[in-house]
Order: C-alpha cells, then structure tokens, then sequence
C-alpha cells in the first residue's frame, strides 16, 4: 500500500473555501495538517471542517499554533519541527491556499519548502481550482470539480447550522422532484397564470374592513398566514436570546396577520383565487430549474433545493429562516432564488442575505425572481412588478424574471409617447446569466 497524501490548511472564518479543493483530491487515510492563528485559535474555527473532514475519512496529522499568521519568517520557522517529522512520510503534499491573510502563502511556502509542496487553489468564479506543480515553473493547472461529497447540509454544518430534521426541504436536483412541483400549472398554463394574477390582484386591492376578527376565526379566513405566524411565534418562544429587531418582526407579521383577515372579511362574495400566488410561484420556479439544469448540464451546479428550512445546530427545533430555491455550487457556493409575487420588502431581503452568509459563507448570493409577462404589460399588477424590478435594480439587487415559455422579449403595451420598449428576457437566459461567471473555463 503506497504512501498517504498531506493537506496542509490554514483555518479561516469562511471555512467552506479550504473544503472542496481537499475533497476532491483526497482520498480516505490522507492526512490534513492544520495552521491556526491566534484568531482560529480563539474563535474555534478548525473545528467543524475538521470533524467533517475526519467523517470523509481524512486524518489530522496535527494543528500548529502560530501568533502571527501574515509574518513570513516567523510562520516559516514555526513550520520546521513538523515539515522535519513529515519528510519520507507523505507521497503528496498539497497546500491549500485558501486560508490566512495575503502574506500567509509566503511563509506557508518558504516553510513547506523541504517537502516540495504542489498548490491548490479554490476559485471564486469560476467554480473551479487551479493546482501549481511544486517546481513553480510549469504553467498552473485549470481543474473542474467532479466527484467531491461536500453538498446543502456540510456547508452548512460548518458554519454551525443544519437543515431542519422537520423540515428537511426538497432535493430537486439532480434527483426528480415532487409530482406537485412538476404538474404545476402557473407558468405555463397562460390563462390560469393570468387569471390568477387578476384574482390576486383583485382581493388585494380591497380595503380592509375596521374591526378585527376574532382570533377563533383566524385559521379560517387565512389559514397559511396564520399557520407560518403561529410557527414563528413558537420558534420565537424557544429562542435563548432574543435581539431586538425580533421584536419589530413579530410586531410587523402579527399587524400582517390581522390586516389580511380584516380584507378576507371585507372581500365575502368576492370570488376566491383557485390557488394561492406565491406557493404557485415557487413551485413554478422549481420545476423550471430542474428542466433548465436537466438540459444543460450546468458544470458549475451540484445540486438544486426546494424549501428548505435552515436552523443552528444547538437549537434545530428554532426555525432560523426558510429558503425557496438554493442552488449549490461545486466549489460550495451558495445561490439563494428568492421568489416573489407582489409586493416586496427590502429590509426582509437584507435579512434574507444576511442569514444565507451566516450558514454559508460570504460569497453567497441572493436573487429576486419576479414574474413579468410581456403580454400582459398593460395590466396593472404587472405595472406593478416591473416598477419593483427596477427599483430592487436601482439598488444593487439581482432581479431576473420568471416568463412564459416563448413569450415576446419586450414589453410593448401601455407605452408612454416617446418611450422604449422594455427588454425581457427569459427565465431561462436570466439564470444562465447569473450563472455565468461561475461556468468554469
């Protein structure tokens, strides 16, 4: 049996970056050395990768301790006892230069130096790795992730969250999804989508009646509001502490809460929508991306999720946030396609972003797909949602639309004199868009 193979990792507070370079290259009984500066040290960040790594079968040879990680000579120096033991030991040495602060590499080097270490490096976009021959004088190599474990719940898990055991979500690709995500008639039966929106808009536009109903008759009027308000406020209950601005929250969804019940009494006789707009929506998007990914084979995606419900590992019983559509990244990026109907809250999508770093990482990305229909631009819901588009736009958001199958790519009704068209392109041109830069090369 030949020798094993050494990784040596710095520890970092985005511990998702040193993951899918080392997994992908190493097998199990390889050995991974750790480097700790005074903050890793502190903030225990080497311990969940290095618990998952061991669960994939790697062994730790050791965790060096340095006070000063961006010193060259001292890290160098600090390095020596150990690169002296590991000489004869190891058949490959790989640095993962993920980690640490910009001089970090130097003094990795300088000190791996007796070991002729090769070098991995985790790309941001694309999602792929270059890996640097020991010698240094051969051009790098260009690698695509291909066959490395790391999904949804080990990122995750290294941030310190999980997928709740209650609700785990969907896994819609590259498995099949839900036949209810898949005969889903929004967004592509068109007069069902349309008369929808025309429904929705409707009973939205009614004025809430004076007096509140009382709270026996809530769960008739609006059951699903009142369902996800109730889960909140049992999550809210168990939670050990609680900031401030949950307070604002529950005061916002309860005032939510009673305006939609006070509407759903002012609305008797009004007819009811056949189904409701929002979970029509995501269930659309859903079975979109699993064809869109079906056909292209997207190399930079992993895997595709549906509602999934996130929750910190010390407390999965508190639901911490609900995702609609994550799409997981090769090099273990997270993107979040956050789906709405009508209105949209700015302040929720701040948060929204916030929560998909904290249980990810920072490079995580949050995407606003809203339904825009160029056939119907003249109608006033539609006026509405491209209103919204540009003005998440305006503010640095990613909004892409979600369309129609073949229809028109600009909208050309209720056109002001003068003015242009309005471009539109295709859900499924957006996403590839977005997608873009992480299509390795």
């Amino acid at each position: 049996m030949g020798r094993p193979n050494l990784f040596v990792v710095v520890s970092t507070g985005q511990p998702v970056a040193n993951l899918p370079p080392v997994l992908e290259n190493a097998v199990p009984g390889d050995f991974v050395y750790w480097i700790e500066s005074r903050d890793a040290r502190q903030k225990k960040w080497t311990a969940r990768p290095r618990e998952l790594l061991e669960e994939f079968g790697l062994v730790t040879a050791g965790t060096l301790q340095v006070a000063n990680i961006n010193d060259p000579a001292s890290l160098s120096a600090a390095l020596k006892e150990f690169v002296d033991s590991a000489i004869g030991q190891y058949d490959r040495i790989f640095y993962v230069a993920n980690g640490g602060t910009k001089l970090t590499p130097v003094g990795v080097l300088l000190g791996l130096q007796p070991l002729a270490p090769e070098l991995l490096y985790g790309e941001e976009a694309p999602a792929q790795y270059v890996h640097y021959p020991s010698s240094f004088t051969d051009a790098p190599h260009i690698r695509q992730y291909e066959w490395h474990g790391l999904d949804l719940p080990e990122i995750m898990r290294v941030k310190g969250y999980t997928v709740s055991p209650g609700k785990p979500g969907v896994k819609i690709w590259p498995t099949v999804p839900p036949v209810e995500i898949l005969s889903e008639r929004y967004g592509t039966d068109e007069p069902h989508t349309y008369d929808l929106h025309d429904t929705h808009h409707v009973r939205a536009g009614i004025k809430p009646g004076e007096e509140s109903p009382p709270y026996e008759m809530l769960p008739t009027l609006v059951r699903g509001q009142f369902n996800g308000w109730q889960d909140y406020m049992l999550n809210f209950r168990r939670r050990e502490a609680i900031h401030p601005e949950l307070f604002k929250t529950v005061y916002k969804q309860t005032l939510s809460l009673d305006r939609k019940a006070r509407q759903e009494i002012a609305a008797k006789g009004v007819s009811k929508a056949a189904a409701p707009l929002g979970p029509s929506l995501e269930n659309a998007v859903a079975a979109r991306v699993h064809r869109w990914l079906n056909q292209t084979q997207h190399p930079a995606v992993k895997s595709a999720w549906f509602n999934v419900v996130v929750a910190r590992m010390q407390t999965q019983d508190v639901h911490d946030i609900e995702f609609d559509i994550l799409l997981v990244l090769r090099n273990g990026i997270l993107i979040h396609l956050e789906c709405k109907s009508a209105d949209v809250d700015v302040r929720d999508l701040d948060a929204r972003l916030y929560r998909l770093r904290e249980a990810s990482s920072s490079l995580a990305e949050l995407v606003i797909v809203l339904p825009l229909f160029t056939q119907q631009g003249a109608k006033p819901w539609c006026q509405s949602l491209q209103s919204a588009q540009a003005t998440l736009a305006s503010r640095g958001w990613k909004v892409i639309p979600f369309t129609i199958p073949g229809q028109p790519t600009r909208f050309t009704e209720a056109l002001e004199a003068g003015s242009e068209s309005t471009e539109c392109p295709s859900f499924e041109d957006s996403l590839e868009n977005v997608l873009s830069r992480y299509r390795p090369g």
